[in-house]
């Protein structure tokens, strides 16, 4: 039997060539991710360098009650170049959040500590994404002494006017500060009078304020003189146990053929005499008045500042007893925001009548913290909450202190802040 022998196969060729081709497109492609990172990574440096670099060391000086936006407090401490869309920035004043859009008020006397916080996206490839920039805004006291009772007042032709002891001055401390009034008038000649009374302080003058008095015919005053000026024509006797201290004042006239001097008297009382007063007639007694920030002694106008603010009063009040709140904060927040947003339509003062009354958040437009606090007050009292003044008639920041759903806490009226337990920056809470 005849065996044939196998034929041999070929062997297989190894297709080299198809390795070949995916070394070269894993190596193109490796390339090109390297490339790529590397070039997007210098890329987002440039603009990460862009924006830091654009952040200073100084630390501004700021005086005390300046109110900041967002975006003031950002040009502040950096450059005049807009930063990178990515770059996601927060503000922090003393440790609270400012956004953007909101605004921050400097009341703390001394060091506040502004921390800019600037963060860049996640999938971003530099190294360093996150970044804080620390500053030092120094807050100095600028508040100046008070004169209180500063108007324009009113005469009669050939009427006179003792001012001697009217105006008050206070200094910042609130220790009392002596006035003296300067300026001439011609009581002979119809005419308006540029007057104005200094507060001095070791003989010097420190503040001032201006005012007029206004002569006219007698059918023609519309103004009643105030309570504390010695009425026209009309001299007060001294009881027998005053001191009578004698100044004189020179008024010179318009015309220069006639000069007429007048004997002030000034009496340092040594024991209590008996004031007359003009009888009182408001719904709302002096006392609640003055609680509410009015001057009735001094301010004729202040029953009907009063009236017609307590008539916003109680619109926001009785709509917030509309929403049907379950909780005291909810009541309460409503009613903090309501009066913050009052306060910033209008513009921020510190001097006259108005500033620290519900009447000038409500009405006028014109307002402090201390009348924030005054109206958030008059709104919760009227939704049956009990409230404390913090730091009342002081040159530093007030908020009402009150009880809600059973927890001590606060509300802010000026910044809309309300919450359990102390307020932010009352550092003696405990």
């Amino acid at each position: 039997m005849i065996m044939k022998a196998k034929k041999k196969e070929p062997k297989k060729k190894t297709k080299y060539w198809l390795i070949t081709v995916l070394i070269l497109i894993l190596g193109i492609i490796t390339f090109s991710v390297v490339y790529y990172y590397a070039a997007t990574k210098k890329y987002e440096q440039k603009i990460i360098n862009a924006d830091i670099t654009q952040f200073g060391t100084t630390s501004p000086n700021i005086v005390y009650g300046t109110t900041l936006s967002y975006d003031e407090l950002l040009e502040n401490v950096k450059g005049d170049k807009e930063l990178s869309k990515d770059a996601v920035i927060t503000l922090k004043v003393n440790d609270r959040i400012v956004k953007k859009g909101g605004q921050y008020e400097f009341v703390d006397i001394g060091e506040n500590k502004l921390i800019v916080e600037i963060k860049y996206p996640k999938f971003y490839f530099a190294a360093k994404k996150d970044f804080d920039f620390k500053y030092l805004f120094s807050v100095t006291e600028t508040a100046e002494p008070y004169i209180a009772n500063v108007q324009d007042f009113e005469i009669g032709l050939g009427e006179t006017l003792d001012l001697t002891n009217y105006f008050l001055a206070y200094d910042v401390d609130g220790s009392k500060l002596t006035t003296e009034v300067y300026g001439t008038f011609d009581n002979q000649n119809l005419g308006s009078y540029d007057m104005y009374v200094a507060a001095l302080k070791n003989g010097e003058v420190i503040v001032r304020r201006d005012f007029k008095v206004i002569v006219k015919n007698p059918e023609e005053i519309t103004t009643t003189i105030p309570e504390g000026v010695t009425p026209p024509s009309v001299t007060e006797k001294p009881s027998e146990d005053e001191e009578v201290v004698t100044t004189t004042t020179t008024v010179k006239t318009t015309k220069t053929t006639k000069k007429t001097t007048t004997t002030k008297k000034t009496t340092t009382k040594k024991t209590t005499t008996k004031k007359t007063t003009t009888k009182f007639n408001c719904a709302t007694s002096k006392s609640k008045l003055k609680d509410r920030g009015y001057k009735p002694d001094y301010d004729k106008d202040a029953c009907e500042k009063d009236q017609k603010a307590s008539e916003v009063v109680k619109q926001i009040a009785n709509e917030i007893k509309s929403k049907g709140y379950k909780t005291d904060l909810e009541k309460v927040q409503a009613a903090a925001s309501k009066v913050s947003e009052y306060y910033y339509k209008g513009v921020h003062v510190e001097s006259g009548y108005d500033y620290r009354t519900p009447y000038g958040v409500f009405i006028k437009g014109e307002a402090s913290c201390a009348g924030c606090t005054r109206a958030l007050i008059q709104v919760l009292e009227y939704l049956g909450f009990k409230c404390e003044h913090a730091n009342a008639n002081a040159w530093t920041h007030q908020w009402v202190i009150l009880t809600m759903d059973g927890q001590k806490g606060y509300a802010d009226g000026q910044v809309g802040w309300v919450g359990y337990g102390c307020h932010p920056i009352d550092d003696s809470c405990q």
